[in-house]
Parts: structure tokens; sequence; C-alpha cells
């Protein structure tokens, strides 16, 4: 499941818009600690430089 696109959603920031969360917002890390319980791929195509540092 993709993160972002184009903009920055209410979970993650995107590499083409503005920054809201310095990354992901809580939700979304709760959002990327479920994807992974659940054993779904995080698509880190678009998000930004410091979303994509959380999930490292």
């Amino acid at each position: 499941m993709t993160l972002t696109h184009y903009h920055t959603t209410d979970w993650a920031d995107s590499a083409t818009d503005v920054a809201r969360h310095e990354g992901l917002s809580r939700f979304g890390k709760e959002v990327v600690h479920e994807m992974n319980r659940l054993g779904m791929l995080v698509d880190l195509s678009h998000v930004s430089a410091n979303t994509m540092t959380f999930l490292i």
C-alpha cells in the first residue's frame, strides 16, 4: 500500500507537497505498524525523506 502520492495525507508527508508531520503522524505510525503486523508491503514511492527515515 502506498502512503502518499502527490499530496501530503493525514498520516504521511509527500515528497512533492508541504510537510505537515515531520514524516508520519501518530496515526501514520499506527498504520505502518499494523501493515507490518499483517505482512503488507509499505510503498515508499513519493513519500518525503523524513517519512522514509521512520520506516528504515
